[in-house]
């Protein structure tokens, strides 16, 4: 029961903290992206693993539906934002390939029917390699 009191206050804390205005101000258009897309996967899968935990995704705290539905809206808000700065064709494209990349991990936080906790934890680190690997090229690119 302990794991699961620290696991809670770890989730409370990353959902119920925003950035502050200050920090968001001093981001470049590219960090205030990638911290939002980041902060989603990360957010949501704690958010998905309390879920399971407690049994429910009715608590702020466990709605990991909510947090992905907010935080996808966030996301690409940035992502859109970016893209209008962005002036390289090449950078544009990266650019699109890992906010595809980040959309598509983030349909991945729930495991598939039947799925194994040992699959399941190599198709996330798949995605988080994915992104890795789109975040590089965009950064190349640019």
């Amino acid at each position: 029961m302990g794991l699961r009191l620290l696991f809670l206050a770890t989730v409370m804390a990353l959902t119920a903290v925003p950035s502050s205005a200050a920090d968001s101000a001093n981001r470049s258009p590219e960090q205030a992206y990638q911290n939002e897309a980041e902060e989603m996967i990360a957010v949501c899968s704690m958010m998905f693993k309390l879920s399971t935990i407690i049994g429910s995704n009715d608590t702020p705290e466990s709605n990991w539906v909510q947090c992905l539905e907010d935080r996808k809206k966030a996301t690409k808000g940035r992502y859109e934002a970016l893209q209008k700065l962005l002036r390289k064709p090449a950078a544009k494209a990266a650019l699109k390939e890992h906010y595809i990349a980040v959309v598509n991990a983030s349909k991945a936080i729930e495991p598939e029917l039947n799925e194994i906790k040992l699959n399941y934890g190599r198709r996330q680190a798949d995605h988080r390699t994915n992104l890795n690997d789109k975040w590089t090229r965009f950064e190349l690119e640019n």
